[in-house]
């Protein structure tokens, strides 16, 4: 269970003044695109080194197009993870949502229905939903644990309560 001091009371100061004066509070760093890059890059590598030491074991025989598809269709999953993976800011009572392949998205903190975050090595995994335009989005936010230990759900849930 996520505990709702865990952001101090310092920050809770500076968070509420930037809230107040309209300026713009970035939940995410803004590098989604480099690290969904890394983490594509090694999924690549991990992929096709583990093909070519099965080509350098075996040699190459007609399982070599078996290997490869498996790879591709482990691949489409990826790429649908990719295309959910987000930054936002709030700005106000209004959330921005920037994506790969859309437009920038801005919606009420109002409209947020549901954030569950985990935890994995040192990163959490924030999926968020929320309506816009009478539709129901999710997305992820992928983000380093912070030294204070601070995640992303509770200040989102802090800030939807401020707002």
């Amino acid at each position: 269970m996520i505990e709702e001091n865990a952001i101090n009371p310092k920050s809770k100061e500076i968070i509420l003044k930037k809230l107040n004066n309209q300026e713009r509070i970035h939940i995410t760093s803004g590098k989604r695109k480099q690290t969904t890059q890394k983490i594509l890059i090694t999924y690549l590598i991990i992929s096709f080194g583990s093909v070519l030491t099965y080509l350098i074991l075996h040699g190459l025989t007609w399982k070599i197009s078996f290997i490869f598809g498996a790879i591709a269709l482990l691949f489409i999953p990826f790429l649908s993870f990719l295309k959910r993976v987000s930054d936002i800011s709030i700005k106000g009572e209004h959330m921005m949502v920037n994506q790969f392949n859309y437009p920038c998205k801005v919606t009420s903190m109002k409209s947020i229905k549901d954030v569950k975050t985990r935890k994995f090595m040192r990163f959490t995994w924030t999926s968020l939903s929320f309506n816009i335009d009478g539709n129901r989005q999710k997305i992820i936010l992928l983000k380093k644990i912070r030294p204070d230990g601070s995640i992303p759900e509770v200040l989102i849930n802090f800030l939807k309560d401020a707002a």
